[in-house]
C-alpha cells in the first residue's frame, strides 16, 4: 500500500508560528491516534535535526543541501528541484501539502492537496515586489497542480474564489485546528500586576498601531492595566512601534514576551483580563479562538474571517482603525466583564469547532478517503 506524504520542507526556523502549527497540529492528530504507519514526513535539511528528532515515530525524508541558503531568492526554486526529486522516486498515493508554496507548488502527483490559508500577498503592500512576484506564480501553480484545496474559513474560500472562479469544485473548507494541551492543569500567569493581553505578529497587518494609540488613551485615564505584546519575532516593534512607546513615555507599561514556551503563553492567556485582536487582515486568526477556548474575555476586530471564526460570540469593535472606539470598547469590556456561563458558552463552542479533534479527524478522512484516493484504512 503506497502511503501519504506530508510536506513539512516550508518549516525553516520557529514551528510555532501559524502555517507551522496548522501542519503540526494535524500531526498531533495523527500521533494520538495511532496512525504514524500510513505517513510519510518531508523535512528541509535546515530544520532535519530538530523536526525529525520530535517525529521519530514518522518515516521521514529530508530534502535539499545546506548551500542553497545562500542563494537568497532562487533558494525556494532549490529545494523545489530536490522536493521535485523525492515525490517522483516515492510516488505517493497521496501529496497533501499543509502550506501551499514554491517548494511544492511544480509537483503533479496521483492525488495532490493543498491548504491555501488566504491570498493576503496580493493585498498587504509590505512585501517586496519580487517577493509578491514569486508568490503569485506559485498561487496559480498551485491551483493547476492540486486536485482538491482546502480553505480554512469561508472568508478565504471567497477571497480564493474571486480571483480564481473556476475552481469551486476543487475547494473543501476543513477550517483549522487549535489545540491547547495541558490548558486544564496551567495555572495563570501572575506578573503582580493586572494586563490586557495582545499575541501574534508585530507587524502593520496586525494593526499594532491602533492598539498602542489605544491604550495610551486608557492609560491618560488612569486605567491601571498594563499591555503585554507576545510575539515570536521583535524586529518589527523595535524598528515601527517602540518609538511611538518611547515618546509617550510608555515604557513600563507596555511588556514585550518574545519567544515564550507553550506552556507560559497558556499561562499568559489564563492570567489576561481582556484579551484584543485588532488584526485587519485574517484569513483564521488563532489567537481570539485560543484565548476564547481558555475563558478569557475576547474583543476583536470583525476584518476579514474574525467575526465568522469567533462566530459572533466575542466583543467587537466596528472601525479596525478608530483607535479611540477601541480605547473605549476596551474601558466597556474592563468594566462590564461577561459572565462565567458566557465565557464557558464561548470556550465549549470554540472546542467543538476546531480542536484538534474535530478538524484533525476531519483532514484524515479524507486523505485516506477522498474520492481520487485507492487508500483505505
Amino acid at each position: 500500500m503506497k502511503k501519504i506524504v506530508i510536506d513539512l520542507s516550508f518549516i525553516f526556523d520557529n514551528p510555532n508560528t501559524g502555517v507551522s502549527k496548522y501542519a503540526l497540529r494535524i500531526l498531533e492528530y495523527i500521533r494520538d491516534n495511532n496512525l504514524q504507519s500510513s505517513f510519510i514526513l518531508v523535512f528541509n535539511v535546515l530544520n532535519n535535526n530538530n523536526l525529525a528528532k520530535e517525529y521519530s515515530d514518522f518515516e521521514s525524508i529530508t530534502i535539499g543541501k545546506r548551500w542553497i541558503e545562500h542563494t537568497r531568492f532562487f533558494k525556494f526554486y532549490f529545494y523545489a528541484f530536490y522536493f521535485s526529486r523525492a515525490i517522483k522516486r516515492i510516488n505517493p498515493e497521496v501529496l497533501f501539502c499543509p502550506y501551499g508554496n514554491t517548494i511544492n507548488c511544480f509537483v503533479k502527483t496521483k492525488t495532490k492537496i493543498t491548504t491555501i490559508h488566504d491570498l493576503q500577498v496580493r493585498i498587504d503592500n509590505s512585501h517586496y515586489q519580487k517577493e509578491s512576484l514569486r508568490q503569485i506564480d506559485s498561487e496559480n501553480r498551485m491551483i493547476k497542480t492540486s486536485d482538491f484545496i482546502f480553505t480554512i474559513s469561508e472568508f478565504a474560500r471567497k477571497q480564493i474564489l474571486s480571483y480564481y472562479p473556476k475552481i469551486k469544485d476543487k475547494l473543501i473548507n476543513m477550517s483549522n485546528l487549535v489545540s491547547l494541551p495541558l490548558y486544564k492543569e496551567t495555572i495563570p500567569m501572575s506578573p503582580g500586576f493586572d494586563y490586557i493581553l495582545y499575541v501574534g505578529r508585530l507587524d502593520p497587518m496586525k494593526n499594532i498601531s491602533t492598539l498602542l494609540k489605544a491604550y495610551k488613551r486608557i492609560h491618560d485615564k488612569r486605567l491601571k492595566y498594563k499591555l503585554v505584546l507576545i510575539s515570536h519575532s521583535i524586529d518589527n516593534y523595535n524598528k515601527l512601534f517602540k518609538p511611538f512607546v518611547v515618546a509617550n513615555k510608555l515604557d513600563n507599561e507596555i511588556i514585550l514576551v518574545h519567544n515564550c514556551s507553550e506552556t507560559d503563553l497558556i499561562r499568559w492567556y489564563k492570567g489576561a483580563k481582556l484579551f484584543v485582536f485588532p488584526s485587519i487582515r485574517e484569513g483564521f486568526g488563532f489567537p481570539p479562538i485560543e484565548a476564547g477556548m481558555l475563558r478569557v474575555p475576547v474583543l476583536s476586530s470583525k476584518s476579514d474571517s474574525l467575526e465568522e471564526i469567533t462566530k459572533g460570540l466575542v466583543n467587537y469593535y466596528e472601525d479596525p482603525l478608530d483607535d479611540k472606539e477601541l480605547a473605549d470598547k476596551i474601558t466597556y469590556c474592563l468594566n462590564t466583564p461577561m459572565t462565567t456561563e458566557q465565557l464557558n458558552a464561548i470556550s465549549e463552542c470554540f472546542i467543538s469547532n476546531y480542536s484538534t479533534n474535530i478538524v484533525g479527524k476531519k483532514i484524515c478522512d479524507f486523505l485516506f478517503d477522498n474520492p481520487k484516493s485507492i487508500l483505505k484504512r
